[in-house]
Order: C-alpha cells, then structure tokens, then sequence
C-alpha cells in the first residue's frame, strides 16, 4: 500500500476488491445451499450463534458489516491522504462481503464495480494532490488548493460524492441495493452498522475535502510556490473516472424506480444459477414504499455525515472543534488514530512471538536435539575411525614396517663381509668347511 500512487489506485479498485469478493460471488451456489440448509435445520427464528454455526452466508454477512464498520472508524482519525483512502477501501470491502452474505450477489458485484470507477479516482487524485506539493501528504499542511488545482478538485469533489452516496451518483444505487437487501434479508442489526457506516464515510471523505481544499494553506511558503496543477496525462484520467463515478451506477437502477430488472442484475443472472425451479435472484422482496423509506433513510444519514464534516472543519481555525473532541475522548481517539494498535499486535504476538521466538525454540530443538543424532554419528564414526588409524599404525605398519627392517638390518650384516676379495671368500669357505667336520664328527 505504500508504493507509487498508481499502484495503489490500481490496487484498491482492482485487485484487492476483485479477488475475495469474486469468488464468493461465484460460489454463490454453496453459500446458498448453506443458507436453505440453516433455515431447515434452524427452523425460521434460528438464534444469532444457531445462524452463526449453520450458515456461511450469515458468517460472510457478519464479517463484512463488522468489517465495514471498523474500518471506517479508522478513516475518522488519519491524517495522511493516502491511508485515509486505504482504510476507506477495507470499510468498502465489507459492504461487498454483507451484501454477498446477505445472499444479494449481484448487488455485492455491483459495488465492487461502481466502488472501482471512484476509488480510483480518489486515489489518482491524491497522486494528484501530493504531486502538486512535492510528495507531501499530511492534509494537516494542505489546504487552500481548491483554486490552485481545480481539475484536480472537481473530479476528487465528484468521486467523494458518489462514495458518501450522494443521489444519483454510483455509489448511491451500490450501496443502497446493498442496504436494501441486508434488511430484506432480515438482518436489521447488520443494516443498521451499515447505515451508521455510510454515516462515517460521508463524513471522513469531506473531512478529506475540507481539509485539503478549503481552508488556508498550512504548508510551507515555498510549497505554496511551487503548487501546480498535474498535466493532462493525469488529470485526464481523473475526468475519465469522475464520468463513470456519475454515470455507472444508472446500470443498477432498483427494480422499483426502474420497472423491471436492471441491466447489471439480467448480466449476471446465468451466474447466480436457479437451486430449484422457479427460483428467483430477488431472494428479499419487500414493499416499494420501505425500499423508498430505506434509500431516504441512507441519503439523510449521508448528508448528515457531510454537515458534521463540514461543520467541524470550517471557521478560521478549522481544527478547533475536532481536537476538543480529541481531548474529550482521551485515550479512545489515540486508539482509533493509531488504528486500534492492530499493526502493533501482529508484530508483537506473529512478528516477534511466533515468527521471531518461535523460530528460536524451533534452531534451538534443532540444535540440541535434532543434531544430536547426526553429530552423535559424526562423534562415533571419528572415534572408530581413530581406533582403525592406531590399529593401522601399530600392528599392520608395524608387521611391514618390521619386515623391512629386518632384511635392512641382515642387509648391513652380510655387506661387511662382501669385500670383493677372492682370499677372503675362500678363507670363508674353509672355516665353513671346517666347522661343517667339526660338527658332523660331535654329532657322529
């Protein structure tokens, strides 16, 4: 997440998004099975934890409300431009995932599509905006650039619209198809942490806003200098996204403005497979008049947001209210703004506990117990092999060795008497003679 800005625009409306909710979407026909199998075995009033036991799709629904939520609480305190997007994409996945838990695929599907055209123009917006200030990207020493970069400004201003669920605009039919089937679905408690959470969003992308582009500039007077809007290989791009952002979401329009089922839903009914004759992709149907009261309750709960946001970061000194809050709240937002210290526990329980010491005891059983047997090996083979060299050099060297020392020794004996002369060979050979008779007549 922290490499070039592009990368990551390419990451958050793409990759990241595409992969874990795809394939829940495309194993539709499990998670549904699974469902229709709860509601049996259940019966129709099955507990939370009965749901939570049985039913996978209720399990991805829980998950992804929790997840939106938590997330977007993180994106209240951020202060860099780059993560408050980033925590703004996890909230967003969890939208996907309660839509697809609450058995409502195509409108899961259908978020992740519009989610990409906005996001990624948020983000190459903010590459925008950091490019513009020399890669700075505190919004605490932004602000002011609404004029500066007016391309830049309009078309993050319009993709900001269409995520806080501005009508009209493609995040607001994504996100209320989503809402609508999560309380169909008779999931009130996880629709009512996702209304809370397009709340949060509202408010922490205008938070985005209004500190980047209204407001004085609280940077330094030579980055005011050199302030620039992007060239047209950037900004063009954006234009091209903002478009989709307005445009995308007239694909999703609901059954109940539209008349008949929109082009999204028909695109992907051969994917979402009948289980049984007759079956429908609309599993909730609920009255027009309660999807109308719902949608009204999610644009009143959006706008409310986008007030608070534009309440709290206006006036002369526009960081007054939020850090009165701040200090109110104490330890709380310390928590919030270090992102619940989630980063700080994986490094303490995997990085250091399980990683770091857990590969110690794992060297240190490999090299007090697990080597012991090949070194225990290597030990006996080079005591055997010093009893062979000792056997070796003491009786078999000794047993040539002797050998040879002694036709040595016979060698220095018998040359004295090879003199080389014919007097002595034959006095020699008259003492042998000699002693040869003397010792037949003993014997005789």
């Amino acid at each position: 997440m922290a490499g070039p800005t592009p990368v990551s625009a390419l990451i958050h409306a793409a990759t990241m998004v595409t992969a874990g909710v795809y394939m829940v979407a495309r194993c539709n026909v499990f998670y549904r099975i699974s469902h229709e199998w709860a509601l049996k075995a259940l019966g129709e009033h099955a507990s939370v934890w009965g749901l939570l036991t049985h039913d996978a799709s209720f399990v991805v629904a829980v998950i992804g409300g929790a997840t939106a939520l938590f997330a977007a609480t993180m994106g209240l305190t951020q202060t860099d431009i780059k993560k408050v997007l980033a925590y703004s994409t996890v909230s967003q996945l969890g939208y996907m995932f309660l839509g697809c838990g609450a058995l409502a695929f195509s409108a899961g599907m259908f978020h992740v599509f519009t989610h990409a055209w906005f996001k990624a123009c948020l983000f190459l917006g903010a590459g925008s905006v950091i490019h513009a200030l020399g890669g700075e990207q505190d919004m605490t020493k932004m602000g002011g650039l609404r004029k500066l970069i007016p391309h830049t400004f309009v078309t993050m201003f319009i993709a900001t619209l269409a995520i806080a669920g501005f009508p009209g605009l493609a995040g607001f039919f994504s996100k209320d198809a989503i809402l609508a089937e999560t309380w169909g679905a008779g999931y009130k408690v996880l629709w009512a942490l996702a209304v809370l959470t397009a709340g949060l969003t509202a408010f922490y992308m205008f938070r985005l806003i209004k500190m980047t582009f209204y407001g004085t500039f609280r940077g330094t007077a030579e980055q005011l200098q050199h302030v620039h809007e992007s060239p047209a290989s950037m900004t063009i791009p954006l234009w091209v996204l903002s478009a989709g952002a307005v445009v995308v979401g007239w694909f999703g329009i609901p059954k109940f403005i539209l008349g008949k089922e929109n082009f999204f839903e028909g695109f992907l009914e051969p994917v979402i497979t009948p289980l049984a004759a007759g079956w429908q992709p609309h599993l909730h149907e609920i009255a027009h008049s309660t999807e109308l009261g719902l949608m009204v309750t999610s644009v009143v709960i959006a706008f409310l947001g986008i007030f608070l946001a534009v309440s709290f970061y206006s006036g002369a000194y526009p960081f007054a209210m939020p850090e009165r809050i701040a200090s109110s709240l104490g330890g709380f937002y310390r928590l919030v703004r270090d992102k619940y210290r989630v980063d700080e526990f994986y490094e303490a329980v995997f990085v250091n506990g399980l990683i770091k010491k857990g590969g110690r005891l794992l060297w240190e059983i490999d090299a007090r117990v697990i080597d012991l047997i090949p070194n225990g090996a290597a030990g006996l083979a080079v005591g055997l092999s010093n009893v062979s060299s000792w056997f070796d050099r003491t009786f078999v060297d000794g047993a040539v060795n002797g050998v040879g020392n002694a036709f040595q020794a016979a060698f220095r004996g018998m040359h004295r008497v090879q003199t080389g002369r014919t007097q002595n060979y034959a006095l020699t050979m008259a003492f042998g003679i000699f002693g040869f008779v003397c010792l037949y007549l003993l014997l005789k």
